[in-house]
């Protein structure tokens, strides 16, 4: 009777734990781009673990539709295209996405999962985020959000994984960059170094940023991958 006992308290602890996790991001849209899943494939099973509804896009079309169908549409219709018209749309889990966003009747709270590569200034991501309004901006995240917040079991503060630059260094990022890369200022921190130290400097700094570039594109490739092989199985049973 002991053993027994042991064994159905041991069940019903399990079950509960199971269930405290799923409250967690009850009610809260977690979309994941595809830089995002190629840098951690487990990232959908941490949130739907935790009670989330889980999203992925292999396109920026795609990543439109499921904002949109998320209530979270740029402040200025006309810079919808920015990521793509709504002709042609692919018949992704965006569909899905919407309706898991309205069937309840009840607010859902929509999180972002981006690496902050892919909304460094000028890409079109971060064109088309910037249409959104400053609301908007908390929603989007670095993935580590998710990963702790799945490690420590409660919601962590948005804030604190904030995957877009504070609104004052994005807007002051353009002018200091102009001040210190024109006139002689830019010119004058390297008037001692030889032609050739130079070159090697400039060398090595385009290898930088190849080997980043490099690393960049093999994390979306994966999780491109990976978003297509999440949509193998509705293919299959539809």
């Amino acid at each position: 009777m002991d053993s027994q006992a042991k064994i159905s308290s041991e069940t019903n602890n399990l079950h509960s734990s199971r269930s405290f996790n799923a409250e967690v991001l009850s009610g809260h849209d977690v979309l994941v781009s595809p830089s995002a899943l190629g840098s951690d494939a487990r990232l959908p099973q941490m949130a739907e673990e935790l009670g989330g509804t889980v999203q992925t896009w292999r396109s920026p079309t795609e990543f439109a539709q499921l904002l949109a169908s998320c209530e979270v549409t740029p402040s200025e219709p006309s810079t919808a295209g920015t990521l793509g018209s709504s002709a042609g749309l692919a018949s992704s889990g965006a569909e899905a996405g919407g309706n898991g966003a309205r069937s309840s009747g009840k607010r859902r709270h929509v999180v972002v999962l981006l690496d902050k590569e892919e909304v460094t200034e000028g890409t079109h991501l971060a064109t088309f985020i910037a249409k959104l309004g400053t609301e908007r901006r908390e929603i989007f995240v670095v993935p580590a959000w998710l990963s702790e917040t799945f490690q420590q079991r409660r919601r962590l503060p948005l804030e604190t994984f904030a995957a877009l630059p504070p609104m004052e260094d994005s807007e002051g990022a353009a002018a200091k960059r102009q001040r210190l890369g024109s006139g002689s200022l830019g010119e004058a921190a390297y008037a001692w170094q030889p032609a050739s130290l130079k070159s090697l400097e400039e060398l090595a700094e385009d290898s930088r940023a190849r080997a980043l570039q490099s690393i960049a594109e093999q994390k979306v490739n994966e999780g491109l991958r990976l978003a297509e092989l999440r949509r193998e199985p509705s293919r299959l049973g539809g």
